[in-house]
């Protein structure tokens, strides 16, 4: 599949999308409009990662970009697969025993403590400081996004991404977060890119728009 990528009528390259051998979409950009820059090749990544990963059904993405915006590709998870191209993890590791965490944090898909049972079953090194898990445990809340007074001012829940999850959950059950998360892994989705604390679901950039990307991993349409 090639996609020409235009802007104000001007063609300012393109986007092809193949598979490999092993079922793997392979995403080669070719920008060639004069104003083509860094910020249009940052742009157009994040397009693909949330507008083709989350339907596309393949586990993981290879992805061939100009030398010039290569120092964009592990700001996505991608990194260097040895012949000039890039390549992403592959799926990651989902542990739906360890559900989802009073604040919204994934501790099924969260690899930052090796061995942690979850949260919710006390295995965060966390427990005896975290105020949220105390304050939900007080009101006999299984998570924020239960309390009349979801989002209070605390410190986590400035997190965009936090708060949607936190939302999704109350409204639709930590199961059904967790069956869209689970699918989001199967389809290449990256929770936590390698070294850092955001990933695939952080790109929407706000609540809304993440709610929005976890109900179509739901299986509802995209707005």
């Amino acid at each position: 599949m090639i996609f020409s990528l235009l802007h104000d009528g001007e063609r300012w390259g393109e986007l092809a999308v193949s598979f490999q051998d092993a079922g793997c979409p392979m995403l080669s950009v070719q920008l060639s409009g004069p104003q083509a820059d860094e910020n249009f090749a940052d742009e157009l990544l994040q397009i693909c990662l949330l507008e083709m990963m989350p339907d596309i059904g393949r586990p993981q993405a290879i992805l061939s970009i100009p030398d010039e915006w290569t120092a964009l590709a592990p700001k996505y998870g991608f990194f260097p697969a040895g012949d000039g191209s890039f390549q992403r993890p592959a799926e990651e590791e989902f542990r739906r025993e360890a559900g989802i965490s009073y604040c919204g944090l994934a501790c099924c898909l969260c690899d930052e403590q090796p061995g942690c049972k979850g949260c919710q079953m006390g295995g965060c090194s966390m427990t005896k400081s975290c105020t949220i898990l105390h304050c939900c445990g007080d009101k006999g809340l299984k998570g924020c996004g239960r309390c009349s007074e979801f989002p209070c001012g605390e410190r986590m829940l400035a997190n965009p991404r936090m708060r949607a999850f936190a939302r999704f959950a109350a409204k639709m059950g930590d199961d059904t977060l967790m069956d869209a998360l689970q699918t989001g892994a199967k389809r290449g989705m990256i929770y936590h890119y390698p070294g850092s604390l955001v990933g695939d679901y952080d790109l929407p950039g706000n609540e809304e728009a993440i709610l929005s990307l976890l109900h179509r991993l739901c299986g509802y349409p995209k707005d």
